[in-house]
């Protein structure tokens, strides 16, 4: 489910519970930090990039981006943007998904690199390579603040 999708679910009682890399805003949702982790650069197998000294300004900017659909009010946008202002680039995004798994696959392709937390290094990615970078990203648990639903009370006492 995409982010802009998930509170007006959740205020709509379509979803009970929502992850997202966002602590909600709203007066009727509650939120809970699940946990924290780094971010990667995922590049294709054989890319030239091997380790976060391979990485520059100049490196970087010869590249194609795959990225997540930008949401501007999104702290995960904009932890990419401080990713991107570390190293001084503001690039273009060649191809946006709003998916992880889509975009591991367009960069096992070879049709450009991409950033996404470290979770998804996780699973067997055969064709991509995962760089740790020096920032993270967090996780969060938004659900409804007054729904006394006890399979609600039940996940969030297991988290």
């Amino acid at each position: 489910m995409s982010y802009e999708n998930q509170d007006d679910y959740l205020k709509n009682y379509k979803i009970d519970i929502a992850l997202t890399r966002d602590v909600n805003q709203s007066s009727i949702l509650s939120s809970r930090k699940v946990s924290s982790e780094n971010l990667v650069l995922t590049v294709p197998e054989k890319h030239y990039f091997n380790t976060l000294s391979d990485l520059s300004t100049e490196s970087l900017l010869k590249e194609k981006f795959i990225l997540t659909t930008s949401d501007y009010e999104s702290s995960y946008t904009s932890k990419i943007d401080e990713i991107f202002s570390f190293y001084k680039i503001s690039p273009k995004p060649y191809i946006l998904s709003e998916f992880g798994s889509t975009i591991i696959s367009l960069v096992k392709k070879g049709l450009g690199i991409s950033i996404l937390p470290h979770s998804y290094s996780l699973n067997t990615n055969d064709g991509v390579r995962f760089i740790t970078l020096p920032f993270e990203s967090e996780l969060f648990i938004t659900w409804r603040k007054d729904d006394h639903n006890p399979i609600i009370n039940n996940v969030l006492q297991l988290i």
